[in-house]
């Protein structure tokens, strides 16, 4: 195996030496090529093809005195010059609060910065001193240093190793910045071949957002490394600026956070994006203007104004920059710029050419790419020379801009954007091709998602994508923090009927399993639209599960829920899931992880958000950590559980309020587990307002009593406590069924949300002498407020079913061919309950009739089969069953 030769030459000037001023270079400089993708990376035809690659050159200062990089020379190998594409140093100053080391990063398209070149480097200093370093042979590593993510709480830093080679690497030591741990024996981590392996590291490391971290990594006698800056702990749902910005556009920033954006990218006015941040908790993926050519004196102003202010989620160098190939040194002086003048904040770059990837990608903390879901527009762009860049003929393409992304700037963060709709090109990418876009990009290791196009007006203009969008986004943040500290293994295999595949993403706590659909395929080439295709898949998927997981288990992801699966276990840590569905349009995604005990954390910067009149009151608040995900959250006044929600944005109209009171908001996770909650009081300005729900029942059904069993059935709109009620004909009033319990709550403590609720009541006290007893509801607001159902009646005898009378119904035409039927009324009938049932008990039909119908028609749409039809009543039972025959 062939090594990184290095051969560390020191040489002090004469001026240096007066000083006493001296640099080291450290041990484990480390070369990284660049990568291009094989089937869908189109470059402009006069472009130069990227050959060349990322070195990383360690500088320590070993002087009291602070100092810095002044300059840099790359040499061949020998005494002949060469010219960098880039380089860039952080920090700028050594001195002992990041350990007195700098990391170097230079960057080459060609040789002598190329695989198998021979290269020296000579670094100069600010006070003067020199060191150089000569490289015999420049190699990449097999050991890849896919990750570095701080943990919630700061702590612990998170480095993640993947292993391209064919033999399993051992990690002998690790050093960053001025701390080092080493390994021997039992201890030492083994990253298998083809495998990843998490390494958690605590010590005195300063983790907050732009710390700088200098990687050096000892595996094999061999060196991998990186020099970065931290990047907190997020995987951010965001969307391109828009008039979500404008704060008289209210309904639209609503929408925006309804669908999960969290962040909003563009130039903007700081004022606005202040207000959507305080209102919405919307931050800005700030893209000030500062001239082209870039200007330096318009750029420092603007950025130290707006330094401290919490709105600003990272500082975009540039967008775009590869399209035309902008100068270099251009998009390095304006990162200098962020650089020097908020040191505390991350920056970012959006690219659009993959073969470009990391000619532009090495100087920001976090890196994006733009992909769309279109064989058109706007990747050939009529009447110009704009390259082929994403035009999704086939649905791999956007793993391959994913993977060539991350293998080009491991370990920066990596951001992807997906089309949403776009109405300026009329080429919409419908939901399965949305479908497809979010799953891969996030197969492939993309830490944050950024929808083009998600404007206000998306949700009326493309309503089938929007709600494509919310659907995504409500599966994927039940499982945001284990995609955000997991990372991409390439063991997953399908056995399927269609091309398919399978991708896991491996983290600390769990890992999740994605099945991606790749017979999808997409017709047309013009702007007037296209066409999606795939073909109904039959598959089973194996998959490695790392030694530290235990004790797992496996569900299947779904918007609102989990679906357990069994995992067959084949031995040696493999697996296999053989789905019970089949994958269509939508990708499989699977979970397999412990059992989830963790709470949600308490949520964060709860407000109202806006105050327009008595009548309209929006909440909004962070999105809180949980180990796994949040699934929605709770709805609480006064301490009742009144409705739940999906997204931090919670509104209130004009029937939701009734009084005065503390609106209380706690997360919860597809396990169950429920967070702690912060409430707010909202006191109404408005006067009285009206009551919750004026009639909240919206549909009853009583069954008759089978065996002393009474099912009862109620809907509920909006929020209300239930209690069920019985006419006691002794005392000619109404007693309360406490405290028998329905759907596992007591009645008097239960509360539900649009639902219908259903009451098993199993008999009756025994001084109750009756053939029939009348129910009813008490419906009660938070407030105090009652309404009461309809009376409604079942009819029971305690001797048993088999004595009653039963009365034949007429039902004609008997059998039908539709399910369309008619029911002739009985004479004595003065009210009642009718009801259909099929044969196994299920209610497909619930009415209430009376004397002033002679007959009803119902046209039920059921299956083939025999269907039990009853009324109810208090002056007799009816029943007759019908055959439907289609």
């Amino acid at each position: 195996m062939r090594k990184l030769s290095v051969l560390v030459l020191l040489v002090f000037g004469a001026s240096a030496l007066a000083n006493a001023q001296s640099i080291s270079i450290l041990e484990g400089s480390s070369f990284h090529k660049a990568v291009v993708g094989q089937e869908y990376g189109v470059l402009e035809e006069t472009a130069t093809p990227d050959l060349g690659g990322v070195l990383y050159v360690f500088i320590q200062n070993n002087d009291i005195a602070a100092d810095g990089i002044d300059s840099i020379t790359v040499y061949n190998g020998g005494d002949e010059t060469a010219v960098p594409d880039g380089w860039l140093v952080w920090p700028p100053v050594m001195d002992a609060s990041n350990g007195n080391i700098s990391t170097v990063t230079i960057k080459g398209i060609a040789a002598p910065l190329a695989e198998g070149e021979a290269v020296s480097v000579v670094v100069h200093s600010t006070n003067g001193a020199r060191g150089s370093i000569h490289i015999a042979e420049l190699v990449t590593p097999k050991l890849r240093l896919a990750n570095a993510i701080p943990s919630q709480d700061g702590q612990t830093l998170f480095l993640y190793f993947r292993n391209d080679g064919t033999v399993d690497a051992e990690i002998e030591e690790v050093r960053i910045n001025a701390q080092s741990w080493t390994f021997a024996g039992a201890n030492t981590p083994i990253v298998p071949a083809g495998q990843v392996h998490i390494l958690e590291l605590t010590g005195e490391l300063d983790l907050s957002e732009a710390a700088p971290l200098a990687i050096r990594v000892k595996y094999d006698d061999t060196w991998v490394s990186a020099g970065i800056r931290v990047v907190p702990p997020t995987a951010p749902i965001g969307s391109w600026h828009s008039s979500g910005l404008n704060p008289e556009n209210e309904e639209g920033r609503k929408r925006l956070r309804r669908i999960g954006v969290e962040m909003l990218q563009g130039i903007g006015n700081p004022t606005f994006m202040a207000d959507g941040f305080q209102r919405y908790h919307i931050r800005t993926v700030r893209e000030p203007f500062f001239g082209d050519p870039f200007d330096v004196n318009v750029a420092i102003p603007e950025i130290q104004a707006l330094s401290e202010e919490p709105f600003v989620e990272v500082w975009t160098v540039d967008d775009e920059p590869d399209l035309n190939g902008k100068p270099i040194d251009e998009q390095l002086l304006r990162a200098e710029a962020y650089r020097q003048n908020d040191p505390n904040t991350a920056t970012h770059v959006n690219l659009a050419v993959q073969k470009k990837y990391q000619r532009y990608g090495y100087y920001t903390d976090i890196v994006s790419m733009d992909h769309y879901a279109a064989p058109s527009a706007p990747n050939v762009i009529p009447l110009t020379n704009v390259p082929i860049v994403g035009r999704m003929s086939e649905p791999k393409e956007a793993l391959e801009y994913s993977d060539v992304l991350k293998w080009n700037t491991e370990p920066r963060r990596n951001w992807s954007w997906v089309q949403l709709a776009a109405s300026t090109w009329d080429v919409q990418a419908n939901p399965a091709a949305i479908n497809y876009q979010f799953w891969a990009h996030f197969a492939a290791g993309a830490k944050g998602l950024k929808y083009f196009v998600a404007q206000s007006q998306t949700a009326d203009d493309f309503p089938e994508q929007w709600e494509e969008g919310i659907t995504c986004f409500k599966e994927w943040k039940q499982i945001r923090n284990l995609c955000l500290y997991g990372e991409p293994v390439l063991t997953g295999t399908v056995t399927s009927n269609e091309d398919a595949l399978a991708r896991t993403l491996v983290g600390p706590e769990g890992m999740v399993v994605m099945v991606l659909n790749n017979s999808l395929r997409f017709t047309g080439n013009s702007l007037t639209g296209f066409n999606t295709l795939f073909d109904p898949m039959y598959y089973s998927v194996e998959f490695d599960v790392p030694s530290w997981l235990t004790g797992v288990s496996a569900y299947m992801l779904t918007d609102s829920t989990k679906i357990p699966v069994n995992l067959q276990q084949l031995g040696n840590g493999r697996v296999r899931i053989n789905p019970t569905s089949q994958l269509n349009a939508r990708s499989h995604v699977f979970v397999i992880a412990p059992a989830d005990t963790e709470a949600p954390n308490a949520i964060e910067g709860l407000n109202v958000a806006e105050y327009i009149d008595s009548a309209n009151y929006t909440f909004s608040w962070k999105e809180p950590w949980d180990n796994v995900g949040v699934q929605g959250y709770n709805v609480y006044f006064n301490n009742v559980l009144v409705d739940r929600t999906h997204a931090p944005i919670y509104e209130l109209k004009e029937q939701a309020l009734a009084c005065n009171g503390y609106w209380k908001f706690s997360a919860y996770d597809n396990s169950g587990n429920i967070g702690p909650a912060d409430s707010v009081l909202l006191v109404l300005s408005g006067g009285n307002a009206p009551v919750i729900v004026e009639q909240p029942i919206s549909q009853q059904y009583f069954d008759w009593a089978w065996n002393g069993i009474a099912h009862l059935t109620i809907g509920i709109d909006g929020f209300a406590g239930i209690q069920w009620q019985v006419y006691n004909n002794s005392t000619n009033g109404w007693d309360d069924l406490s405290p028998y319990s329905f759907n596992g709550a007591l009645s008097t403590s239960l509360t539900i949300v649009r639902d219908s609720l259903q009451m098993e009541w199993i008999g009756l006290p025994f001084d109750w002498i009756s053939e029939h007893y009348i129910f009813r509801c008490r419906v009660f607001d938070p407030c105090g407020d009652v309404v009461f159902s309809e009376e409604s009646i079942v009819v029971y005898d305690m001797v048993g079913v088999s004595e009653l009378s039963i009365e034949n119904l007429s039902l004609f035409p008997n059998p039908t061919l539709d399910g369309r039927f008619t029911i002739l009324m009985p004479e004595h009938l003065q009210r009642g309950e009718l009801s259909v049932h099929s044969t196994l008990g299920q209610l497909v039909h619930s009415s209430k009739v009376s004397s002033h119908q002679s007959h009803i028609t119902l046209n039920l749409p059921v299956s083939s089969g025999l269907y039990t039809v009853r009324i109810v009543s208090a002056d007799g039972l009816w029943q007759g069953k019908v055959a439907v025959s289609k």
